[in-house]
């Protein structure tokens, strides 16, 4: 099963899943009666497909922003494992603060990009880049150390800490949803500034799986009714017998 495929297998269960539980309450409330398991279980993932497209597409958005964002950052980190790589001598590099442009502090998205870039050239450069847990170790180190200190270390402190040769740093913002990385790498020991690029995808990991919340819980609302005006349309029994759950429980793949 392809990742894309799995994807829509999973906001496809969950969403069948949430109506279960809700249908479960009508049940219980007299306002639908006993179905048929198979049928209603058939007719739901059919109707989904169909008449809600969008739960497909949002998916394949987020699929394709992910493999953009990928994309530019491998291409980035070849570019400065290259620049590692061409040093006359060897050097360490570290990933250190990449902070919200606006706030100049760190937050969600910092420790997002900071760990990707981070990974990324570590496959590439596996002796020569400082591991993103033994930054995060030092943050909580430094913490403990300082604890009357109210603000989070400065960059400089922590790669200090780290020993490596050369840092790489920026800043991240987000106009009109989308997001730019601006890079500077450093030499720690001189101070000079060795290269600088921006990085830009087409918007924010965070905000389009935000939207894709929200759009899930709107489709379950709307299913849900839908159900509800309908359900004359599925088999039913006339019976005094409490009534059986809608949908077996629904286990998703590992």
């Amino acid at each position: 099963m392809t990742h894309n495929k799995r994807q829509i297998k999973i906001v496809i269960l969950q969403i069948i899943q949430n109506i279960n539980e809700k249908c479960k309450k009508e049940l219980w409330l007299g306002k639908i009666m006993s179905q048929s398991t198979f049928s209603v279980v058939f007719h739901s993932i059919i109707f989904l497909f169909i008449a809600f497209p969008e739960v497909v597409n949002a998916v394949q958005t987020q699929d394709q922003l992910v493999a953009n964002f990928d994309s530019k950052l491998e291409i980035t980190t070849d570019n400065i494992a290259a620049r590692v790589l061409g040093s006359k001598k060897r050097v360490v590099i570290t990933v250190i603060d990449l902070f919200n442009h606006e706030t100049q502090e760190r937050d969600t998205q910092t420790d997002l990009l900071e760990e990707k870039f981070t990974d990324s050239l570590y496959k590439k450069l596996p002796d020569q880049v400082v591991p993103y847990f033994e930054i995060v170790y030092l943050r909580l180190e430094w913490r403990s150390t300082f604890p009357e200190i109210k603000h989070d270390p400065l960059t400089e402190d922590i790669a200090k800490l780290t020993n490596a040769d050369w840092l790489l740093t920026g800043t991240h913002q987000t106009n009109d949803g989308l997001l730019s990385v601006s890079l500077e790498l450093y030499d720690l020991k001189s101070g000079d500034l060795l290269w600088q690029t921006v990085v830009g995808m087409d918007s924010t990991i965070e905000n389009d799986l935000e939207k894709n919340a929200q759009l899930e819980n709107g489709l379950e609302e709307e299913v849900a009714q839908k159900f509800e005006q309908n359900s004359s349309l599925f088999p039913t029994q006339n019976d005094t017998q409490l009534p059986s759950p809608l949908f077996p429980q629904i286990t998703q793949d590992p």
